[in-house]
């Protein structure tokens, strides 16, 4: 999930984190690209039943590589929260599912 503000994260974290059906190591926090959270993204294959949020720093300059069973069942699903000022920000973001051939969806 791309969000507009950090504000915005950290609000859905916190509901998710209260959430017992969903494992809480597999929640993504992505604020920040000095915390070598890219490192983590081009090196871990993001699996099955893994939640990112972030802001739109995630749309721009950031290759999040899935795993093979993500790819083999339904992809990369991207929803972007907000309408960006943009159209190119808006491409941006979507664009991160479905990338490189890899399988994927987005909704706005």
């Amino acid at each position: 999930m791309i969000y507009e503000f950090i504000e915005n994260i950290e609000a859905i974290k916190n509901i998710l984190y209260m959430d017992q059906r969903i494992n809480k190591n597999k929640i993504i926090i992505y604020k920040d690209s000095e915390k070598n959270n890219e490192a983590s993204f081009s090196k871990n294959n993001i699996n099955i039943g893994c939640i990112i949020l972030s802001i739109n720093l995630a749309a721009s300059r950031t290759d999040i590589k899935i795993s093979n069973e993500l790819n083999q069942s339904e992809g990369l699903y991207v929803i972007l929260t907000y309408f960006p000022v943009s159209e190119k920000v808006e491409k941006q973001a979507l664009r991160r599912a479905g990338r490189k051939g890899e399988n994927g969806s987005d909704e706005l």
